[in-house]
């Protein structure tokens, strides 16, 4: 009940904040002109992820101060997770290199690594016989995640869909395992704030929440997949199946992109989300379906390997070789957007 009402007051916050941000910048006239690389036609701002970042991290520092999160969960997160939004801020008034916010990242990826206790051994037998190999591949891991989510914000209402979706699904199956606590103060935290930003990003978008909050948004999700592990009993395929569109999609892309010798770190309209977009004429339309993807065939077997984690492994092969398939059948990183 009170994470029902925290989700509520939370949203409501966000959805008055990303408004004002809103009204804002188009006054100030810090908009996101569309290009040839644009999935877009019309300017819109691009400055509502402050909004996001305002709403999680302040509710972080006050539920801290309130006893209501562990001190070292917020140490571990708030400076990192400020490092990240102020990057992505400037990122989104004025082009900040690609070195600079990799940097920033990898930054806040091991602040918060090293502050929360180090990387958990996610239940897999040879993480566990070397400490730095388990630090190597969730670091690298973590910031993939991070970055995947900037990746992902191309069409109206995605990522912020998606980054409602997981935490909800996490809250869900933690409850399910009995597993409920202080600590699901988090998830709710992280769904809250893009459920209000929804309000004014949902197709036509009226607001994008640009780098501020796609980064932050990312970097919450590894956050919220390594609690999963160690707070609430769900295997690391939990995660990896209710994060599958994003993972599946931005890697396969990124990979083709790397082979056919593109600059895979310049901007582009190649996903699989956005072919998928551009077929059915409406971010609308793709938005929607792929949210029905998480609903419909992601969630159930999240639950399957929640349920049955000693087949957690081939669980993941099942949810995720599909939405591969898809992924290549819709051309993801391949050829000309067009």
């Amino acid at each position: 009940m009170i994470e029902a009402v925290a989700l509520f007051g939370l949203s409501v916050l966000s959805a008055v904040l990303t408004r004002y941000v809103q009204r804002g910048s188009e006054r100030l006239r810090l908009l996101d002109i569309p290009n040839e690389r644009s999935s877009h036609t019309q300017p819109v701002p691009r400055t509502g992820g402050v909004a996001i970042a305002a709403v999680v991290l302040a509710s972080i520092a006050v539920l801290a101060a309130m006893d209501v999160l562990s001190a070292r969960l917020a140490w571990a997160i708030l400076p990192a997770g400020f490092l990240i939004a102020a990057v992505g801020a400037v990122d989104d008034l004025r082009r900040v290199p690609a070195w600079i916010r990799l940097l920033a990242h990898m930054i806040s990826v091991g602040w918060f690594l090293a502050i929360s206790g180090g990387p958990p051994d996610f239940g897999i037998g040879w993480f566990e016989r070397s400490e730095l190999l388990r630090w190597v591949v969730t670091f690298v891991g973590f910031v993939w995640l991070l970055n995947l989510f900037n990746f992902m914000d191309g069409i109206d209402g995605l990522a912020a869909s998606e980054a409602v979706f997981v935490p909800l699904a996490l809250i869900a199956l933690a409850y399910w395992h009995d597993a409920a606590g202080h600590s699901l103060t988090l998830p709710v935290i992280v769904a809250a704030a893009p459920l209000g930003f929804l309000r004014w990003n949902w197709p036509p978008a009226r607001v994008f929440m640009g780098d501020a909050g796609s980064g932050l948004l990312g970097f919450m999700m590894g956050a919220l997949v390594v609690l999963a592990e160690e707070d609430w009993g769900l295997s690391l395929g939990v995660s990896l199946i209710l994060l599958g569109v994003f993972i599946v999609d931005s890697t396969t892309t990124l990979v083709r992109r790397m082979i056919r010798g593109d600059k895979w770190y310049s901007a582009h309209r190649l996903h699989a989300y956005q072919q998928l977009s551009r077929r059915l004429g409406s971010h609308k339309a793709a938005t929607t379906a792929l949210m029905l993807v998480n609903v419909v065939w992601l969630l159930p077997l999240a639950i399957v390997a929640a349920q049955w984690p000693q087949w957690s492994a081939l669980t993941v092969a099942v949810a995720l070789l599909p939405l591969l398939g898809a992924a290549l059948w819709l051309g993801a990183g391949r050829g000309d957007a067009g």
